[in-house]
């Protein structure tokens, strides 16, 4: 599997965080003073998609965004949830209208970053994730999607690792990719060392490609 796959595949296990990490607000905070039909439209999304059924659980956010459409948290959700489902391009119109509504939300920029990561736009994801952790330094999901789409520009600066790096606590799946920026400055030791704290960690996702990077690395 090709970086670009496994980065791909990553972003769509991450987003669904978003509205579970400490600091972040979900549409159950945010939701203040909306009509009862629409709190009932968000509690049978969350429902479908405990469920499983993200299809059902995007119909019933729609609606809810289309009642409320002053919504910022809604419309974030709805981008998440579009993510999840492999719609990068809706995503990124949902995660747009969320930013309107409330400009300068870090989660919104964020989304937006990963949207247009996805879609093939580095450099787009790069100025959306700039400006998150802009306003938002310490928000370790806009850091990781800066060192992500820094990395896939070839920009394998310092910056870059240092952002990988500061997000590798809530997402070991940083250090992965902060191997990579060390193997392209010549560190095979410390990419080495990076690719064995992620196996250490029990995350799964990246499980595969990480044991080949520690046994190409070995070989070194």
């Amino acid at each position: 599997m090709s970086p670009k796959v496994s980065w791909l595949a990553l972003l769509f296990t991450l987003v669904p965080a978003y509205s579970q990490s400490p600091g972040t607000v979900s549409v159950r905070q945010l939701q203040t003073k909306v009509a009862p039909r629409v709190e009932r439209l968000v509690s049978a999304s969350s429902e479908a998609v405990a469920q499983g059924n993200l299809e059902r659980g995007v119909e019933y956010l729609e609606k809810a965004a289309r009642a409320e459409p002053a919504s910022a948290a809604i419309h974030h959700d709805l981008g998440v949830l579009y993510l999840r489902i492999g719609d990068a391009g809706k995503a990124r119109i949902a995660f747009s209208k969320s930013l309107e509504t409330d400009p300068g939300w870090p989660a919104a920029l964020t989304g937006i970053s990963l949207s247009l990561y996805s879609l093939g736009d580095a450099p787009g994801a790069e100025l959306a994730a700039r400006r998150a952790v802009e306003i938002d330094p310490r928000r370790r999901q806009s850091q990781f999607a800066l060192g992500m789409a820094l990395a896939s520009q070839g920009k394998y600066k310092d910056e870059t690792l240092q952002h990988l790096r500061s997000a590798s606590g809530e997402f070991p799946e940083a250090r992965v990719f902060a191997a990579s920026v060390l193997l392209h400055q010549g560190a095979i030791d410390e990419a080495r060392n990076e690719v064995l704290l992620y196996l250490q960690s029990g995350q799964v996702e990246l499980r595969e490609i990480a044991q080949e990077w520690l046994r190409l690395l070995t070989l070194e």
